[in-house]
């Protein structure tokens, strides 16, 4: 393999979603510390915690400690935090969550990504569940009869034959789901049968994302039908509000993506006065950031980091060209990478392999 080509396959590309709305979480840094930060080399969040913590003040943490962050390779220099913060965001498919009363307290919670890999159905047998289930439960809640909502969720449960019509016919359609995932024939309910039944709902309080659950429970001379509902809506990431202080979420990313342009970064325009030498990826990394005037973060490295490239290879020509176009140019080399840009002139590297990357067509 060409050595140095070998060093910047990092450089691989993806698309973006695209915000029209005024940057909130950058103003909400903003407003608690306008100290620039600067970050070279192979870091983990704790360095970075540190540093956030040392010259703006910030108080930056995960939530509850239990998003695991590796090293990561930063080549950033004299930016705002809030930038910075937010690459890291994006870098993860993640988001911040800032304080509403101005304090300098920041969680990096889980984005809609993680979100609705956790809590989102995922079959159709689960989707439909899901929708029969979420009637239902509006249907409860809409009930102009409060003795009867009270006989629901008290725990002693409600004759069904005394629901509404449009709900009794809620209560088949939901059995009709949870049929779909049943094996064993002698677990099936007949939809009709389940209306002679008694229908209660419990809750659980919000757990640490801000996901409730209610379980709903259907028994009669048929025997039962029980079935679990979260309260989570798929697209929408980290849910939950601070337990004492009233909170604003900032997402950094959605499920959809869609090619910027340079149009969208002007800065991706910008075009280099000389070409990319040889060495180690991390150089190569620092070089182009250099030549550019960009902020690069990498979330991993391959074993290439320590190999140097051989001294009769040529540079990587990158002269005249945009960023943007050297980018594509560089990531046509392969490499399973792709990169991504983020407000305040940051380019993020993402390792191995985005499922939701999409083939972009040219820059607009």
């Amino acid at each position: 393999m060409h050595p140095t080509i070998a060093v910047v396959a990092v450089f691989q590309l993806c698309s973006i979603p695209v915000s029209q709305t005024p940057n909130t979480f950058i103003n909400a840094v903003a407003s608690a510390s306008n100290v620039k930060v600067s970050i070279d080399g192979i870091k983990t969040f704790k360095d970075i915690r540190r540093v956030l913590t040392e010259k703006p003040k910030l108080d930056v943490d995960t939530l509850d400690n239990e998003i695991s962050i590796e090293k990561e390779l930063y080549v950033v220099r004299d930016t705002h935090p809030g930038y910075l913060m937010q690459a890291v965001a994006t870098m993860y498919r993640m988001k911040w969550l800032a304080f509403e009363d101005g304090s300098p307290r920041f969680l990096l919670v889980p984005g809609v990504e993680e979100m609705d890999a956790m809590y989102a159905p995922k079959s159709d047998g689960q989707k439909a569940r899901f929708k029969a289930t979420r009637l239902l439960l509006d249907g409860i809640n809409a009930l102009a009869d409060t003795s009867l909502q009270s006989d629901i969720y008290s725990g002693t449960g409600a004759d069904i034959r005394r629901l509404p019509a449009n709900l009794q016919l809620h209560v088949m359609d939901s059995v009709k789901a949870l049929n779909q995932g049943q094996n064993n024939s002698e677990s099936i309910i007949e939809p009709t049968a389940a209306l002679d039944g008694k229908l209660k709902v419990s809750t659980s309080p919000a757990g640490i994302h801000g996901v409730g659950e209610k379980y709903i429970d259907i028994s009669g001379s048929f025997g039962s039908a029980s079935f679990r509902y979260t309260d989570y809506k798929p697209g929408t990431g980290y849910i939950a509000t601070d337990r004492v202080t009233k909170s604003t979420f900032e997402p950094q990313t959605s499920a959809r993506y869609k090619r910027p342009g340079v149009g969208t970064y002007p800065w991706l325009g910008d075009r280099a006065k000389q070409n990319v030498s040889g060495g180690t990826l991390q150089e190569v990394i620092t070089e182009t950031a250099t030549i550019f005037g960009i902020h690069i973060v990498c979330n991993a490295l391959p074993p290439a980091v320590s190999s140097k490239a051989k001294p009769d290879v040529d540079p990587i020509r990158v002269s005249g060209l945009r960023l943007s176009d050297a980018l594509n140019k560089l990531c046509a080399a392969l490499g399973d990478y792709e990169w991504e840009p983020s407000d305040g002139k940051f380019i993020i590297l993402r390792s191995p392999i985005n499922p939701k990357r999409r083939v972009p067509a040219a820059d607009r």
